[in-house]
This record gives structure tokens, sequence and C-alpha cells, in this order.
């Protein structure tokens, strides 16, 4: 069996890539809008926050506090998937959990922008 650093080494990396991807992605988004750093860093932190990035960039009408529970709880099972039992299996749903983490926030800040 394998050690746990080795288990969230495989996360580690892919939220490490997750980040650097959402933050190229920030850049982008305000140098096409003509906006400040503050905003990038805004808008890439909202990205790194996933589901709770719609508590402040979405009306309660479009997502609300339970939106953001239900995808927050899935993802993070998902997301601790292969830290809890390695293999090739749980590192997919791993991954998945951890793309779609990343692709909520995008969606969230994109839409609410």
């Amino acid at each position: 069996m394998r050690s746990l650093s080795s288990r969230l080494k495989v996360v580690g990396t892919a939220v490490a890539v997750g980040v650097s991807l959402s933050g190229l992605s920030a850049m982008l988004m305000t140098s096409k809008l003509n906006l400040s750093l503050v905003s990038a860093a805004r808008f890439w932190g909202s990205m790194i926050a996933g589901p709770f990035a719609g508590q402040w960039w979405m009306a309660p009408e479009q997502w609300s506090p339970m939106d953001t529970a239900k995808w927050a709880v899935v993802l993070c099972a998902a997301i601790l998937a292969h830290p809890i039992r390695a293999g090739r299996l749980t590192g997919t749903i791993s991954a998945i959990g951890i793309a779609m983490w990343f692709f909520i926030g995008f969606s969230l800040v994109t839409d609410g922008v």
C-alpha cells in the first residue's frame, strides 16, 4: 500500500495545475477587459473557490447556499477518493472532482462578469 504522502502527491499535482490554469485564465480575462491586477486576483481567487464563488458572484435565485453545499460535499468526496484508497479508478474520480471544482468556479465567475 502506498504511503499517504504519495497519494496526496497525485491530488496536489492536479490542484497545482488547476490553480495555475485558473491564474492564467484570470490574467487573460482581465487583460482583454482592461481591468486592474486587483480584479485579476479577485477572479483568480473566485475560480479557485469552486462552488463557493457563486456566493459572491451570483444572485441568490441563481446559485443558492444549498447549491454550494451540495456541490462542495460531492466534489470534496470525489477529490478525497484517491488519498483514502489509492487506485486507478479512485485517481480518475479524484481528477474529475478537481477538474469539476475549477470548472464550476470558472463558470460562475465568467457568468457573473
